[in-house]
This record gives C-alpha cells, structure tokens and sequence, in this order.
C-alpha cells in the first residue's frame, strides 16, 4: 500500500496542461484497478459485486440499475394462487404497521414451512391465508405469545373462508383480473439478451415479502417461461429459502441465482431449494452471515451438498473454495513499502489538477458536477456494512447512469468534507491509457484512497476515476473543467490504519 510520507502529494497544485500524453501501454477496456474491493479476476460469473447481472465479454461490467417502478398494493393480488382447502387465521393484539415484522415472526416460530397466500390487514387485525388447516392448527399454538411487548390473539377466521371483504381482489373481478402494473413491473425488471430476472430490493407494499415474490414469479413464468437463465433476488430481508422455494417449481432449469445481501445464517436455510435445481452452477450468497460464518472449505462443501451441480460460489471457482489451503512458508520480512504510483509526471500532474477542483466541488456544491460527466458516464456507490455511514450513504439506487441522473444521485449522498491540506492523508496512483474510442483522444485512469469526514465521524474510501480531455466548447469545458468523466466508482468504508 502506497506511504505518502515518501511522497506527499499536494493537491491544491494548480495544474493547466491538459494534453497529456495519450501514448500508453496500459489497456483502456481494463476499467478497474486491481486494487479494486472486487475481485474481478473471473470473468465466468453472471452477477456484479452488488447481485447484479454481467454479461460475458463486458470485463467488469455495470449490471442493470435496479427499475424504480413502484407496486400498489391492489397490484399483489393473490386470489389464483389460493388453493382449494385453504385456511383463513385471524390475527389481533400486534402493533399496526408492523405486518412483514409479523410475518416473519411467525415464520421463526412455527416448525412448519408454510407459505402465506395472502395476507390481508385492517387497522390491529391481520387475515393470512394458509394453504391447509395442518398449517392453520400449527399458526394456533402461538396464540397467547408476546409480540413487541403485545399478546397476540390467533383464531380461525369465521370457520376458515375469507368473507368478501377480506377476499382477494382479483377474486371480485371479471376475467383473469390480471394487473397491468404487475406486468409493466415485471418486464421492466427483464433483461431478455441475457434471460436475466431481477428481483433485487423489491418496492414495499403491505403484503409480506413472500406474497410479492410469487406474484412476481408467476408472472415472469407466464411471460418469459423457460426463457429465464439467471434470477438475482438480493437485499430483500430473507432468512430463509421458503419465500423463494417456489422458483424450483416454475424455473426447475435456471443456471444462475444471487441471494446476495440478505439474512442467511445456516446452511439449511437454503434446504428448501436444496437438490431442486439439477442445471444451477452459480450461487451468490455474499452478504449473508452464512457466507463467513465457516470456513471457506465448509462453506462449499455445504453448498456443494444442496447443489451437486455448482460451480461458481460468491464470484469464485467452487473448487478453489473447497480445496484445502496449500502450505505457504512464513514471509520473514516484507518488501518496502512503494511511493504512489505516476506512470509518468504528466500523469501525476494532470490527477492532482483534477482532484484539486473536483473535491471541493463534490463537498460543496455537487449539483455543478454534472457538466463533468459523460452524457454515458457510469457511476456506482458501495458502502461496507460495518461502516458507519452504511445508514446514511447506501440509500437509493447504488447505480447512476448519465451526467443527470449521476448528479442527481450525487446530490441525495450526506454532507461530506475531504480535507486535501491533510499530509499523507491520501494514496495515489495515476496512468494514462489508449482509448477505444477515436472520440477521445486518450484516457487517465486515477485511483486514490483516503479519508473523509462525514457529519460526527470520519469515513474511509476509494475512488476510481477514468477522464477523458474536455472537447472543445462541450459542457464540460464551457463549465470550466480541462477533463470529462467517463466513470466514477466509489467505495466508502471504515477508516484504514494507513491508506
């Protein structure tokens, strides 16, 4: 890692020469630092860091922003997926608003898998529907238990049939009764050049997790049928595999599934998925307390057991996971530690010109930094869980696309405030690189480590940046910027001993 007290960099250089040296033997398609958080080095898999999807032959790839389509409550309907012999349970004494809390209550509590049908509330008393009176007797029992300090009161609801109030309301229309905005929802969420299915962060609504899932999943069965390769269901508050148990029923040939960024904390937690899908050969579990609660080994093997077939877990070969670790001999002493890294002064001079302006304009006025970026400029945001900006920074999409929504996105991030006066507070690398594209003339790839303040407490990150030199009269130049930004990725993270 870079020592900046052998090379304290002074950022607030006043740099003019924009035309640096565009001859370079560094690859401009090679959008990442290998310094990056992600480890990029197999192109085999199917998803981002973030549960996303990529592509073959895009290198690291952006995956697909995640669509702000929102769902109305009436959208969940669930009235066709009720089976005969269903069960209505009554439920009062638990705090309004508090429906998914409760659901997921009941879930931990009863030995039974069970699945709600649906689930329909009215002020402090919730109706769900179970598939049987088996289900229905074990819901019973926890009648009388405490929840959020509150009795609940469990009962069988007027004999176990949904009075008309309560039914679904597609039961009460004509034809199918089928949503338009669940289908608009659904093929929004459908990439078809890669038959991928994204169901990451899915809208609330006040039906459980569980009912929006199959109403989702029904609906990509009916319109893309055996089209379906990959399906990513990432950060939606999941614990177990019930939930999403019914993808093996309809999508049995699927090859790729992320569950990244949920509650997963044992292995069998994936059981009710286990052996059921005979072509998967990617699984994503980063995020989950599983993926590190064992050791790599372990934790393969464990996956191995319930998906004979696989072989990428979390971004990486399952056999370099399950295989045990080699007999490395102890490094004695290390090499010494290296300056930041300029592949030539020009470089150098043109990075800390660049960070000089664009600093103060990110901690100040973020809205004027949209001239700087390409009308195609990407950016990305990625917060660590243990930070403690997690809260504050990870709201929202984590991707922007374009100069305005990239500013937009900009200016919904917390009060930051990068002190560049800070000797050896900041790590540096800059490298000029060909472009692929005869638009510009040459590109400078800029990565930088270090430490921000943010509200009470002071932050971590890393940065990488690949500009371009402003054209003439673009929006970029008339804003007053030599360069244009072609990408922008952001990690924020816990404060590093040293960067």
């Amino acid at each position: 890692m870079p020592n900046n007290n052998q090379n304290n960099t002074n950022y607030n250089n006043n740099y003019n020469n924009s035309n640096y040296n565009n001859e370079s033997n560094f690859n401009s398609q090679n959008n990442f630092n290998s310094r990056n958080n992600y480890d990029n080095s197999n192109t085999n898999s199917h998803f981002t860091p973030r549960g996303g999807y990529r592509g073959r032959g895009r290198g690291r790839g952006r995956g697909r922003p995640t669509p702000q389509t929102t769902l109305q409550d009436e959208d969940m309907d669930m009235g066709a997926n009720i089976p005969a012999g269903a069960v209505v349970v009554k439920i009062t004494g638990h705090p309004a608003k508090h429906e998914r809390e409760l659901l997921n209550f009941l879930h931990r509590k009863m030995r039974a898998d069970w699945v709600e049908r649906q689930v329909v509330t009215e002020g402090n008393v919730t109706y769900i529907t179970v598939d049987n009176m088996d289900i229905a007797q074990e819901m019973l029992r926890k009648d009388g238990f405490t929840f959020y300090d509150q009795v609940l009161s469990i009962a069988l609801n007027d004999g176990s049939t949904p009075t008309p109030q309560h039914q679904p309301r597609q039961q009460q229309r004509s034809g199918d009764g089928r949503s338009n905005a669940l289908t608009l929802f659904v093929q929004e969420r459908w990439d078809p050049q890669y038959g991928y299915f994204n169901l990451d962060e899915l809208p609330s609504t006040k039906h459980s997790v569980v009912v929006v899932l199959n109403q989702l999943l029904q609906e990509a069965k009916r319109l893309f049928d055996d089209k379906v390769i990959t399906i990513s269901v990432a950060r939606n508050g999941l614990f177990n595999s019930g939930p999403i148990k019914i993808i093996a029923d309809l999508f049995p040939n699927i090859s790729n599934l992320s569950l990244a960024d949920n509650d997963f904390k044992k292995p069998m937690a994936l059981d009710a998925l286990a052996c059921k899908l005979p072509h998967l050969t990617e699984l994503v579990l980063t995020g989950n307390p599983l993926a590190t609660s064992m050791d790599p080994a372990t934790y393969a093997r464990e996956m191995q057991q319930r998906f004979p077939t696989l072989t990428q877990l979390d971004y990486q070969p399952l056999a370099a996971l399950a295989a045990p670790p080699s007999s490395i001999p102890s490094i004695q002493s290390l090499p010494p530690v290296q300056p930041d890294f300029f592949d030539q002064p020009v470089s150098q001079q043109a990075a800390q010109d660049f960070l000089s302006k664009f600093f103060p304009t990110f901690d100040s006025n973020r809205s004027a930094l949209a001239p700087l970026y390409d009308e195609a400029a990407n950016f990305s945001i990625k917060v660590t869980p243990n930070c403690p900006a997690y809260a504050s920074w990870s709201q929202g999409p984590l991707i922007a696309v374009g100069n305005q929504n990239i500013a937009a996105k900009l200016t919904t991030l917390p009060p930051s405030f990068h002190d560049l006066t800070r000797a050896g507070a900041f790590a540096l690398d800059a490298w000029q690189a060909k472009s692929p594209n005869p638009k510009y003339a040459g590109l400078l790839n800029i990565n930088i480590h270090g430490n921000f303040r943010a509200a009470q407490y002071d932050v971590g990150f890393d940065r990488f940046f690949i500009l371009a030199p402003a054209t003439e009269n673009s929006a970029a130049q008339q804003a007053g910027w030599q360069y244009i930004l072609l990408a922008d990725s952001m990690v924020v993270r816990n404060v590093a001993l040293s960067v």
